[in-house]
């Protein structure tokens, strides 16, 4: 049995090893002549599935290890009865973590009293209302399928949440049909509604905002800055766009390494109900998935400088802001390189959950708060 995989999935050769001979190929680069004789495809959101790239192939399933499905053309699939299963929800506490980073990073202006409007309340952003609270922030949701779904009453409408956030963030899923399309949901019109003090922070995909009325938004001074994990026409991401930016980063926003190690043990999982047969998946044979991180907070810190402190141990959105535009002075061809470059040899790190926090007895405030972004607490005299 064949199987194709993109190595920027961790472990993916020493995991479907178990089912098969695994080739390794980076996602944006599969051909149909790589996988022309392919049973099973292991890949990630940069390759684009469909009839272009399997029509002619034995490909029998697809194991999507990322959430979105944007790149897959799932009506293709069903139609040509090969299997599919996406990552879901794997990497969202990666994903609300760098939202959390980002906003102390800002400092505490932008986040103590201020109000977060959180545009989808699925798997990331259920988690980030709840992390959002921890910081003491008073949040705004709007999610019209869910609502519709559950009659839910603690949602507002879309031009509420924009014209009463301070900081809007993103987390919906790329669709351009449906009763709530979400292409450009962020357009002219309804960026001109966010306060002129309002941020703007996009970790969904990069075509939910309009990225040109965005730009146009920034120089004229109409929003005080916007944080970009995600960019329409990745990687051939405007350097005029990245200019004009508070912080960017090249699409890693879910790379922690819990977050993509559940991405690689989902997509296992699914292979292996697949197939019927292989051995159940033990983290215990992945080195890099192991160990903790102990933090201390000294007493003379006051509460900002702690938190920030401690988040930013564990993971500093600055340091890939950093990374990334020491590239943005490229040529076009080489940034765009260097942008799926950075992407594929990401040093990821670790989720809040893995890091126990030592609280003296002078911050015992503190420990509400931490434990509301997920971390584990100990208070020590």
């Amino acid at each position: 049995m064949k199987i194709v995989g993109d190595p920027i999935i961790p472990s993916v050769k020493q995991a479907f090893e178990t089912f098969g001979n695994v080739e390794c190929v980076l996602g944006r680069l599969i051909t149909r002549e790589h996988i022309r004789d392919a049973d099973i495809l292991v890949i990630r959101s940069t390759t684009l599935i469909g009839p272009e790239l399997l029509d002619g192939t034995s490909v029998r399933f697809v194991a999507n290890a990322s959430a979105g499905e944007d790149h897959l053309d799932l009506n293709y699939l069903h139609e040509r009865g090969i299997g599919v299963v996406s990552a879901s929800g794997s990497n969202a506490n990666s994903v609300a973590e760098y939202v959390i980073s980002a906003l102390l990073t800002l400092g505490p202006s932008f986040y103590q009293g201020r109000t977060l409007g959180v545009i989808g309340i699925g798997q990331v952003g259920s988690r980030l209302v709840t992390k959002a609270r921890a910081l003491g922030m008073e949040v705004l949701e709007n999610d019209p399928p869910l609502q519709r779904t559950t009659g839910w009453k603690n949602f507002v409408d879309l031009q509420t949440l924009l014209a009463e956030s301070d900081i809007v963030t993103c987390h919906v899923p790329m669709t351009t049909t449906g009763s709530d399309p979400t292409h450009h949901l962020l357009n002219d019109e309804n960026l001109k509604l966010i306060p002129s003090h309002g941020i703007l922070i996009n970790t969904a995909r990069g075509g939910v905002v309009d990225n040109s009325a965005l730009l146009e938004a920034l120089e004229e001074k109409r929003l005080a800055g916007a944080i970009l994990d995600v960019f329409e026409g990745e990687p051939a991401v405007r350097p005029d766009l990245l200019r004009a930016v508070t912080l960017a980063t090249p699409h890693i926003a879910g790379h922690s390494i819990d977050g993509k190690m559940a991405g690689t043990r989902m997509a296992y999982e699914a292979v292996r109900e697949f197939l019927g047969n292989g051995a159940e998946w033990n983290s215990e044979n992945f080195a890099s998935f192991a160990g903790g991180i102990d933090i201390t907070i000294s007493s003379d810190m006051d509460i900002h400088d702690a938190l920030t402190h401690v988040v930013h141990t564990v993971y500093d959105i600055r340091d890939d802001d950093c990374t990334f535009r020491r590239t943005w002075s490229f040529v076009d061809e080489e940034r765009w390189a260097a942008f799926d470059q950075l992407r594929s040899e990401y040093p990821a790190h670790r989720e809040f959950q893995i890091a126990t926090v030592q609280v003296p007895p002078t911050h015992l405030n503190l420990v509400t708060p931490l434990e509301g972004l997920g971390f584990q607490v100990t208070v020590v005299n």
